[in-house]
């Protein structure tokens, strides 16, 4: 119940937090969101997408049991960490044969805790993301998976992250996890996002890499009509490191995904590849910041859109190669494919340059399925419908692919064809 001279949010901010384990951080962000207060329709970070409907001030922490596990063992020895509504869920794991070699603990049981708390508000100091503020000023704690250095995980760890809620009523979630990579350690690591119901999340991952770690990360995002979707990630690689990044987006009634990468030193590498499917009147939208600050480090950027119905889709990237980046390489590449007269699809590729010696390039292409191929596969005997399903599943599988893992990938695969009705 609201107090008097407190608004309805104040009053729900103050009961929401009222057993964090991070109280210095709720309330420095919480101070930062209420100066700041939801982005307008001029907020450049915004562009591209409609904020009203995620003006929410009224709404409650989500009800529900635990699911079962949605995603198989990619192998018998793969490890398997349930997360339900922001906690562990031990019943639905699977420890797997390299179970020891990490370890999963929570921000308040940290050593750290201190350090990581500053380290926070340093970082976000000067972020003018209003939804990262909102972020920090209700969650309540978070999640820390730590890869020790010297530790190579054979076997792909594969985590399984579900928010839910069975009610009428919005809820809301503010989840965080921290991956650390020590140095020369390597992974692969498979996440599958599942939102079922009624339900707001304003997440984060946090991701570093020390020296010569190397990351595979591919995340399947899975959201509903109803699910109101924000992820923010920060990469953070040292000198040698290297971050594949692959993501499968199936869209939300509205979902935004924020990227932060900063390659601090010679040698840093990143690989950013997602592919976005969507139908009815869900929306998928991707802003991307990609700071090269040393020389001789690398990043590539290569995203592929379908939509169809009343889709909605959008890429707002920026790479910035600072003044003592020499020698640094740096790609993006856009491409979208219309799939219906309704279907809305934007891109800004952009690049802010301060150093001569570098090699960068971008491009982006938004259009239909070509006539002049399918009238090439109608010649071959295949009907008009099976000359656009072709090509269709052509363009989508470009990049899923290259997933390594044949389990994942075939889901994926599955999931992303039947929303564009692809063989239907």
């Amino acid at each position: 119940m609201a107090h008097k001279g407190q608004s309805l949010m104040e009053s729900l901010w103050k009961d929401w937090i009222a057993s964090s384990a991070i109280l210095e951080v709720n309330k420095s962000s919480w101070k930062a969101f209420q100066k700041l207060g939801y982005p307008k329709s001029n907020h450049e970070r915004f562009t591209y997408i409609r904020t009203r409907p995620l003006e929410i001030k009224d709404f409650v922490k989500p009800v529900s049991e635990p699911t079962t596990p949605i995603m198989d063992q990619e192998t018998s020895n793969s490890s398997l960490l349930c997360f339900h509504n922001g906690n562990y869920d031990e019943l639905n794991s699977i420890e797997g044969s390299e179970f020891s070699k990490f370890s999963i603990s929570k921000l308040s049981q940290s050593k750290n805790k201190q350090a990581l708390e500053e380290e926070f508000l340093a970082r976000i100091q000067n972020n003018t993301d209003n939804f990262l503020w909102q972020h920090y000023a209700f969650i309540e704690d978070a999640l820390v998976l730590d890869i020790p250095a010297n530790t190579i995980l054979k076997e792909p760890l594969q985590i399984q992250v579900t928010q839910s809620h069975s009610q009428k009523q919005l809820a809301a979630i503010f989840p965080k996890v921290i991956l650390n990579l020590g140095k020369n350690s390597q992974a692969k690591i498979l996440v599958n996002q599942n939102i079922l119901g009624n339900i707001y999340v304003n997440r984060s991952l946090d991701v570093f890499l020390d020296e010569n770690a190397s990351l595979e990360l591919v995340r399947l995002q899975n959201g509903s009509a109803d699910s109101l979707e924000l992820n923010h990630f920060y990469i953070d690689q040292k000198a040698n490191s290297n971050l594949k990044l692959k993501s499968c987006y199936l869209g939300s009634k509205i979902m935004r995904n924020s990227m932060e990468v900063h390659l601090r030193a010679s040698g840093a590498e990143i690989d950013i590849q997602g592919v976005s499917v969507l139908n009815g009147s869900l929306q998928a939208h991707n802003h991307l910041e990609v700071y090269h600050h040393a020389p001789h480090s690398f990043s590539n950027q290569e995203f592929a859109h379908a939509a169809m119905d009343k889709g909605q889709i959008s890429f707002d990237g920026t790479v910035v190669i600072n003044e003592g980046a020499s020698g640094s390489n740096s790609e993006q590449l856009i491409k979208n494919l219309i799939l219906s007269p309704d279907v809305k699809m934007s891109g800004k590729p952009n690049l802010k340059i301060f150093n001569d010696d570098v090699k960068c390039a971008h491009g982006n292409t938004c259009g239909q399925l070509d006539e002049s191929e399918i009238f090439y596969l109608q010649s071959r005997g295949l009907s008009r419908k099976q000359a656009e399903d072709t090509l269709t599943k052509a363009f989508v599988e470009h990049l899923i692919q290259e997933i390594p893992f044949p389990k994942i990938r075939a889901s994926i695969d599955a999931k992303m064809l039947a929303r564009l009705q692809v063989g239907a």
